[in-house]
């Protein structure tokens, strides 16, 4: 799956600015690469992504409160959700799953691999 219009919500910005090389110049994607949990929310509904990868751990507003949030909302409740946390524990996973994410990657990701996790996790959905 290539040409994909991609939101990463990362408060790291060692993290946004990998996981954009990975996913736009070895996936072919677009990627929008916001630092907080508010802007990922307007971002999403700005943008329509076609996917959003969302960090767990952020300040202010955690991944799990923007995930509720977008759910919750008409516009934003059909875009596929990713987790991606260094939270890596199987009880914690599945709660993700739970709760209705499409999938969870694990930090540290390997940037070779990124985009292709991501194209893997779409086609599973």
């Amino acid at each position: 799956m290539e040409n994909l219009n991609i939101l990463l919500i990362d408060d790291e910005k060692d993290i946004r600015r990998v996981a954009d090389l990975s996913l736009s110049r070895l996936g072919g994607h677009r990627v929008t690469a916001v630092s907080s949990g508010e802007e990922g929310i307007r971002t999403a509904v700005d943008i329509k992504p076609d996917i959003i990868l969302l960090d767990v751990m952020m300040p202010v507003m955690d991944g799990v409160q923007v995930f509720r949030v977008l759910k919750n909302s008409n516009t934003t409740k059909d875009i596929p959700i990713v987790f991606m946390t260094a939270k890596v524990q199987q009880a914690e996973k599945a709660e993700y799953i739970d709760m209705g994410a499409i999938g969870v990657i694990d930090k540290p990701f390997n940037p070779m691999e990124l985009h292709r996790q991501v194209a893997d996790l779409l086609k599973a959905a």
